[in-house]
């Protein structure tokens, strides 16, 4: 079983982003943040899940889907895998490779 983390990034994103969709539906907002907390625990079973992501030539990123937002995460040694970035599907992933 492999160990999921949540990286300071990854978790700033999903704060944002359901305090930005609370302004729309705190019900929404709720019930996104509940399936992407859920996605992200199917990792601990199945870490190489997530297809490779393909801005990178890494094959140790990887992402998930849930609704429009892809969940980035990197594998560690195949048994640890830490989310580094949740983002909306419309936006550019270079911001990930500069930080």
């Amino acid at each position: 079983m492999a160990q999921v983390i949540w990286g300071s990034n990854g978790r700033k994103d999903v704060i944002q982003i359901a305090e930005y969709l609370s302004g729309y539906s705190e019900t929404y907002a709720s019930a996104l943040v509940t399936k992407i907390y859920r996605k992200v625990g199917l990792l601990a079973n199945s870490p190489r899940m997530g297809k490779i992501v393909p801005e990178f030539s890494n094959e140790n990123i990887r992402q998930l889907l849930e609704g429009d937002y892809r969940i980035i995460y990197e594998l560690f040694d195949n048994d640890v895998a830490v989310i580094i970035k949740v983002i909306h599907t419309s936006r550019n992933l270079q911001e990930l490779d500069e930080n």
